[in-house]
């Protein structure tokens, strides 16, 4: 499956990048994550987050403009994540 963009944006302005990678009890949970986090909508166009699945693995790259940017964006990400590592745990 193609990860799930959630914002276009010229690749060339967003310099920084850094890539997450979070395992996931089995790939249903993963693709799971994947669809609940993919709704969430970056509020600037600063910044964007690719979700994927590899495996058991959730994988989200996250891009910016600069590294102050990728901080926040990175820092809401994972809020989002630990929510929904919870929600996905509680529910299996």
């Amino acid at each position: 499956m193609d990860p799930i963009p959630q914002k276009k944006q010229s690749v060339s302005s967003l310099k920084c990048i850094t890539d997450i990678r979070i395992p996931c009890h089995s790939e249903f949970h993963a693709r799971c994550l994947q669809q609940a986090l993919s709704v969430e909508k970056e509020l600037t166009h600063q910044t964007e987050r690719f979700f994927n699945v590899d495996g058991n693995y959730l994988t989200v790259e996250v891009r910016a403009s600069d590294a102050r940017m990728l901080r926040k964006s990175v820092t809401s990400t994972m809020d989002s994540i630990h929510l929904g590592v919870q929600i996905v745990e509680a529910f299996s």
